[in-house]
């Protein structure tokens, strides 16, 4: 996955949790309830802002490609 669609899916994770940000704005999630929630979501907020910050080739290095990871996996296989 590219940079950009990984960032694009870590936003639409993101977005998926908005309706419980606004049942808790709203008082209809308890701040208990709403911690873990509240939690997940500024770990994605510091994720998309580290990637942002990286160039194409410190994601392609930090992040490897899943082909690449799968073609290790068989590899790995066949070793074995």
């Amino acid at each position: 996955m590219d940079k950009l669609n990984y960032i694009e899916r870590l936003k639409d994770e993101l977005h998926a949790s908005d309706y419980k940000a606004i049942k808790h704005s709203e008082g209809l999630i308890s701040d208990e309830d709403y911690q873990p929630i509240k939690e997940e979501r500024q770990l994605i907020r510091e994720e998309i802002n580290k990637v942002e910050a990286m160039t194409e080739e410190e994601y392609n290095l930090e992040y490897p490609h899943e082909e690449e990871i799968e073609s290790t996996r068989e590899l790995d296989d066949y070793i074995e």
